[in-house]
């Protein structure tokens, strides 16, 4: 999304930005992204961030739409959070860009968990996002993302 890049690049840029691990932003606009092919506008959006690149600079970032009045932007919060902390959908391979990401494909747990089709009540993370996100947070995947930006 050009939004996510230019977020993204005011909070590399930015000299009075405090260093943070990631950084988030809350709109009040809905979310849109043009499919590449068709040229289509896909606007059902809630959510963005790049996944795999909390503490990538300028990379680190993740926006979603905060909807008035409505608390379900808290399980979008989270579940774009689970992205930059390297956790693609339940049942979706690995991240390509990182070296030996373990993915979810093989997660067979139930759709609801935070990165399932439709979460639900108690809202966590599967045992699958566990353990990519504890990948990403290992000395190898932090160098895996740091040797990236290289």
């Amino acid at each position: 999304s050009e939004s996510l890049n230019a977020f993204g690049k005011f909070t590399k840029n930015a000299s009075f930005a405090r260093h943070a691990d990631f950084y988030f932003l809350l709109t009040g606009r809905r979310l849109g992204r043009r499919n590449k092919v068709t040229k289509k506008l896909i606007q059902n959006i809630r959510g963005l961030a790049f996944a795999g690149r909390v503490c990538s600079k300028g990379l680190n970032v993740g926006m979603a739409w905060q909807q008035p009045l409505l608390y379900s932007t808290f399980d979008v919060i989270a579940h774009e959070i689970g992205h930059l902390l390297g956790s693609k959908h339940d049942g979706e391979g690995p991240i390509s860009y990182i070296k030996d990401h373990p993915g979810a494909k093989t997660c067979n747990e139930p759709q609801t968990y935070i990165m399932g089709a439709k979460p639900t009540a108690p809202f966590e993370f599967s045992e699958c996002s566990k353990q990519q996100m504890e990948f990403i947070l290992s000395d190898a995947g932090l160098e895996t993302v740091k040797t990236l930006l290289t």
